[in-house]
């Protein structure tokens, strides 16, 4: 469920109204309230102001174009305390709440490419090393890992949280063996050679795929 989705629910809750009351003020199906309020859906552009005046609030509000400093702050507590206790289930969740929460925040986004790839790697070591048992879920893993820190490498204006993001890719790239993906995105994206001599140290002695390694896992 989307912010907007769980507010017009709450706020038609409270004005006591049933989804097929709202949707009759409005001159819509009740189905496309529950879409509305679900997520699945967004209402009209031309129904914003209306449908605020109904629910008895700001446009600003119903859009959830006000502060939450508080919201966020708490968050980020809570998910920083489960970083220090190693409890990367956790962690893992609380980022999918961030990015669900707040999803044009890519900080929150980057945080869950990082807990998906330390929970793809929690897998393989509860299975021994080995990915016999827990391949699918793994590649699942690493696959949504990649894919939110390229989002985030696109997108992001913050070079700190990009870099975090080049850096959490060079390292997901690494333990799958493809060396040569990850020097390329510590010596072209990222801002030149120093990155990649900065990875191979602090990767000096870490265990990381080869190519011919990781295929034999799947064959």
């Amino acid at each position: 469920m989307n912010n907007m989705g769980k507010r017009i629910k709450e706020l038609r809750r409270k004005c006591d109204l049933t989804q097929e009351k709202l949707a009759d003020y409005l001159g819509v199906t009740y189905q496309s309230v529950s879409k509305w309020e679900t997520g699945v859906t967004f209402p009209d552009l031309a129904l914003i102001v209306p449908l605020s005046r109904v629910l008895g609030v700001s446009t600003d509000e119903l859009l959830g174009a006000v502060d939450d400093t508080d919201g966020r702050a708490e968050l980020e507590v809570a998910y920083c305390e489960y970083l220090k206790r190693d409890d990367h289930e956790a962690s893992y969740h609380m980022a999918v709440e961030a990015v669900r929460d707040y999803p044009n925040e890519l900080k929150y986004m980057e945080w869950l490419a990082t807990m998906e790839y330390t929970i793809a790697y929690d897998a393989e070591q509860e299975n021994g090393g080995s990915l016999k048992d827990c391949h699918e879920f793994f590649e699942e893993m690493m696959d949504n890992s990649m894919r939110h820190y390229e989002y985030v490498i696109d997108n992001c204006s913050d070079d700190l949280v990009r870099n975090k993001a080049i850096f959490g890719m060079i390292i997901d790239l690494l333990y799958l063996g493809r060396i040569d993906e990850a020097q390329w995105y510590a010596e072209t994206v990222y801002s030149g050679k120093r990155l990649w001599d900065v990875v191979k140290v602090l990767t000096d002695g870490i265990p990381l795929r080869n190519r011919d390694d990781f295929k034999a896992l799947f064959e």
